[in-house]
């Protein structure tokens, strides 16, 4: 509308300025030149990063279900193994869990332990206290646990322990979670994995078992 507006300025000027017998003949107005609206650049979108493997387990007696790295394996079965409510993964050899034979300083192990619903476990602490240093509400099967770490710990065997742990409860259960090292550096390690095994944990409908203590649920 500017550009119009100004042309037609411009030519009434002119017009009036050279009647018949003026001397001087009109210029033409140049005609405006039009500029091609530069192309916007494309944006660079970052990759997403690619996501770990994981290898999905469910438990046929307690019917929970939860995702691990590929890279822990199975090692429920070792040598000195663990009561029929307990699953162990890891990604050393572990030959014994019990006395973590077989654990390095490098390698990490995993336990699921699986517990009456009791007045120490889950564990006392409330999502409503304040936190310990390190400590963090995380999401596991609907419910909140508090993911919370220890230095240093000896181990029955005598070996130096650092450890991650969360509880979390279902109607009937209690379900603990704890990532063993035999280093700090080994723990902090595997927190993501662990954090991440927790939030693709889901409780299931176990069949209580009679070793538990726990009457069979009746139907009819």
């Amino acid at each position: 509308m500017l550009l119009g507006l100004g042309l037609g300025l411009g030519l009434g000027l002119m017009a009036c300025g050279s009647g018949p017998g003026a001397g001087s003949a009109s210029m033409p107005s140049p005609s405006p030149s039009l500029q091609p609206s530069p192309s916007p650049s494309p944006s660079l979108q970052p990759s997403p990063s690619p996501q770990a493997a994981t290898t999905a387990y469910h438990d046929p007696t307690w019917d929970y279900s939860i995702q691990f790295p590929s890279t822990w394996h199975d090692v429920t079965m070792a040598v000195g193994g663990t009561a029929p409510q307990e699953h162990v993964v890891s990604d050393a050899a572990v030959s014994n869990t019990n006395t973590l034979d077989g654990l390095d300083g490098q390698g990490v192990m995993f336990r699921i332990i699986v517990q009456q619903v009791n007045s120490g476990c889950p564990n006392p602490r409330s999502t409503d206290a304040v936190l310990p240093a390190g400590a963090e509400i995380v999401p596991v099967s609907g419910a909140s646990a508090v993911m919370f770490q220890n230095n240093d710990m000896v181990y029955p065997s005598g070996k130096h322990v650092w450890d991650v742990q969360a509880e979390a409860a279902s109607q009937l259960y209690c379900y603990a979670f704890v990532g063993l090292a035999l280093s700090a550096s080994s723990r902090d390690s595997m927190l993501t994995d662990f954090r991440s095994a927790l939030q693709t944990f889901q409780f299931g409908s176990p069949h209580p078992p009679p070793y538990m203590g726990v009457s069979a649920p009746t139907t009819g």
